[in-house]
C-alpha cells in the first residue's frame, strides 16, 4: 500500500514523476507512506464524500474499506 501524507501540487508531481522512473523511486519519497506488506485499510472522512471505481461513480461515504486480492485477477501481456 502507497498512501501520500499531501495531495498538493508539489507530493504529487514528485510521485508521478517517480513512478514514472520505476523501481523503487516512488516509494522513496518523504510524502509517501509505504507499507508492501498491507493488504487491507479502512478510510474515514470528516463527511460524505463522493467516490468512484473504474471511473464509475459510487455515491457518497464517510468511510471505505478497501482491500488487495492478488490472486482475484490474471493479467496476461502477449
Amino acid at each position: 500500500m502507497l498512501t501520500l501524507r499531501s495531495l498538493g501540487l508539489v507530493p504529487v508531481v514528485n510521485l508521478a514523476a517517480r513512478a514514472l522512473v520505476g523501481g523503487r523511486a516512488a516509494t522513496r519519497s518523504r510524502w509517501v507512506d509505504y507499507a508492501p506488506s498491507q493488504h487491507r485499510a479502512t478510510i474515514r472522512g470528516y463527511g460524505p464524500v463522493p467516490y468512484q471505481m473504474d471511473g464509475e461513480y459510487l455515491g457518497e461515504a464517510s468511510e471505505l474499506e478497501i482491500s488487495h486480492h492478488a490472486s482475484i485477477l490474471n493479467v496476461v501481456m502477449p
